[in-house]
């Protein structure tokens, strides 16, 4: 698809991969500098990247800003399945009721920001039931049960959950992530507001994930970060190290500093590289909270 402001929605069809980026005079691809852009206004409560069959071959969405979406329903912008890859795409202010930008089942979303979305239910961002997550940035996003809810079995890795909120009453309302019966490993949850559990609640896994300066209602009274089976902390939390390197191909990067090698979370690593590739306002805070 080339550079350009569309005011339509499109349909995933197996094995179909569906680019934007182009630059339309000359076939030359920046999805930097030739934006495109799916708009959902005036569209009504519909999904603006539909899921209508099965998908038996990969199929990849990339380089597509999805934006002003509204979905009565699962997912707000878009709802992708097995087979199917959501990449370098830019997801911003859309509402749906599961998974304010995108419901997840069972495929791959990576290389993303999703911001400024919604929902009525689970995951301000994503719910992600299967699937796998990765590599991504949330921000500014709005819900309850988690910017990102992560069940079964699915995987949320080398992401950043910054700057989110539940306001909306529920059990266990978390600011960042509710990973009830999923995996969650090198990620990093700073500055997010939560009634309740406002850094994660975790039943599933989580290894090698840092919980940084967020912020429970007054008065609130168990921990802000709940690792079930890892330990719990009131506003910091670092777990599971010992397990980091296990069957999740967890990456890391070294950094030297003082003659003294350290190993630090990839996603660290990754958030710079992503913060530079868009060039955005990725590593400010967004003073979402009071």
């Amino acid at each position: 698809m080339s550079s350009g402001l569309y005011n339509e929605y499109v349909s995933i069809v197996d094995g179909v991969n569906i680019l934007g980026g182009y630059n339309a005079d000359t076939g030359a691809r920046d999805i930097e500098t030739f934006e495109t852009i799916l708009d959902g206004t005036g569209l009504g409560k519909y999904l603006i990247v539909k899921y209508d069959s099965p998908c038996e071959n990969p199929t990849l969405i990339e380089g597509l800003t999805l934006q002003n979406a509204e979905h009565s329903s699962d997912g707000g912008a878009a709802y992708i399945r097995a087979n199917i890859t959501l990449s370098k795409c830019r997801i911003k202010n859309c509402k749906g009721q599961n998974g304010g930008g995108v419901f997840n089942d069972g495929g791959v979303i990576k290389d993303c920001i999703i911001e400024l979305c919604s929902s009525t239910s689970s995951g301000g961002a994503i719910r992600n039931s299967g699937g796998i997550v990765e590599n991504c940035i949330m921000r500014g996003n709005q819900g309850k049960y988690g910017t990102i809810r992560n069940e079964n079995g699915g995987i949320v890795r080398n992401c950043i959950i910054h700057n989110n909120s539940a306001t909306v009453s529920g059990w266990p309302n978390s600011g960042g992530i509710y990973n009830p019966s999923g995996i969650v490993a090198n990620c990093i949850i700073a500055c997010n507001y939560g009634s309740q559990y406002a850094a994660i609640h975790s039943e599933g896994k989580t290894i090698n994930t840092i919980c940084w300066n967020n912020q429970a209602e007054e008065g609130f009274g168990d921990p802000i970060a709940f690792i079930e089976g890892n330990g719990s902390s009131h506003n910091a939390a670092v777990s599971g190290f010992a397990d980091a390197k296990d069957a999740f191909n967890s990456k890391f990067h070294k950094y030297r500093c003082d003659r003294t090698q350290l190993q630090i979370p990839y996603s660290i690593y990754r958030y710079s590289q992503l913060c530079r590739r868009y060039r955005s306002h990725a590593c400010s805070r967004l003073d979402i909270l009071k």
